[in-house]
């Protein structure tokens, strides 16, 4: 599927712009789904993106099956964590205050 995509994409970009560079054209569109995983653990960090984009680093390998939509659990734990801390703020704002 993906493999397909990436094919039609090349294609419309040859159609709508004329001459590219296929491997650069390559590059952006496997770090654009790198950057859109479904897991925001996976995702790279800016800082890897821009350091891909110069040919510093390298840019992962995108499955060829879409992957399932799903959190780490880490990234849920500190999500929670977030939210009870946001709560518990209110509760001493609220209560300072009566």
């Amino acid at each position: 599927m993906i493999v397909k995509l990436v094919g039609r994409l090349l294609e419309a970009a040859a159609r709508i712009r004329g001459e590219f560079d296929e491997e650069e054209m390559s590059k952006v569109i496997l770090i654009e789904l790198n950057c859109s995983n479904p897991d925001p653990i996976a995702r790279p960090t800016m800082r890897c993106v821009i350091q891909m984009f110069l040919g510093e680093a390298q840019v992962p390998i995108v499955l060829k099956t879409k992957p399932s939509l799903c959190f780490s659990t880490t990234y849920l734990l500190l999500r929670l964590q977030d939210s009870v801390s946001d709560c518990n703020e209110l509760i001493t704002i609220s209560n300072s205050s009566s």
